[in-house]
């Protein structure tokens, strides 16, 4: 087994070279994260703040994006945490440049 710090081949994997794989924890960025359903533009106070938009589905399954800033992971497991309460099923965690 390889170390975590390196590739099933042994080599070096270095954190933070790639913005999309950058593990830091207290440093905020912009993330989309998309729901089943159609989210009343109430809840977005309750979720950080977040831009709330519905994508109909053209007879499917209607769909809400979340966009805005998260201020650091601990946020984000929050806003997270909330919509699991909320018992609606998550699509995707997107973060944005």
């Amino acid at each position: 087994m390889a170390c975590p710090d390196t590739d099933a081949a042994g080599v070096p994997i270095r954190w933070g070279d790639d913005p999309m794989t950058a593990l830091v924890a207290d440093e905020g960025a912009r993330y989309r994260i998309r729901v089943y359903g159609r989210l009343d533009p109430f809840w977005a106070a309750r979720l950080g703040d977040m831009t709330l938009a519905v994508h109909d589905g053209g007879g499917r399954t209607p769909v809400t994006d979340l966009t805005g800033w998260v201020t650091d992971q601990a946020a984000l497991m929050g806003v997270l945490e909330q919509l699991y309460t909320l018992g609606v099923t998550l699509v995707s965690v997107e973060r944005e440049e």
